[in-house]
């Protein structure tokens, strides 16, 4: 299994592949934008009680609310991850952020998609700190596209939700 960890300015980027239990993924939150973008693997995704069955390509947004994995078997587990500063982005993408919703099945071939695509390939020729800085400029020109994006077109609908939290 692998995993892979870059830092750059505020801003974390991870890529992990992993045999997943049902002990490792504890419920929390961030005071950051989560962005996970799964690969493979077997799994659900609780957002705030909400629980949305995750397919590979799907981009999960997690700005502050509480969110964990829930694997549904031991399927390994591949996805990448990046933790943005709430205080760092320019205001029209953190609010584009803020309101996207919480998952997204984007189709395939999206920008999206090519960005953690390049990711995986750069991560065979670029030294630990070119991919990094790499990464930090990506990910500016990928927000700018989810910027255009509808999040009506691609927002996936929860399977289940926790009527008691959407009332509170």
């Amino acid at each position: 299994m692998s995993h892979s960890h870059y830092s750059y300015k505020d801003y974390s980027f991870s890529h992990s592949e992993n045999l997943p239990s049902a002990t490792t993924f504890h419920r929390h939150m961030h005071n950051s934008f989560e962005l996970l973008y799964f690969v493979k693997g077997d799994a659900n995704y609780v957002i705030e009680g909400s629980v949305y069955n995750l397919c590979p390509g799907d981009l999960a947004i997690s700005p502050r609310k509480f969110h964990y994995l829930d694997p549904l078997s031991d399927a390994c587990y591949e996805r990448f991850v990046i933790y943005i500063p709430l205080d760092d982005l320019p205001q029209k993408m953190a609010d584009t952020l803020s309101d996207f919703g919480e998952i997204h099945r984007l189709g395939g071939g999206t920008p999206v998609d090519l960005f953690f695509e390049d990711w995986k390939a750069r991560e065979k020729d670029l030294s630990h700190d070119r991919i990094a800085e790499y990464l930090f400029y990506s990910l500016m020109s990928m927000l700018i596209y989810m910027e255009r994006l509808s999040s009506d077109a691609t927002e996936v609908p929860a399977i289940t939700k926790s009527p008691m939290l959407d009332s509170v």
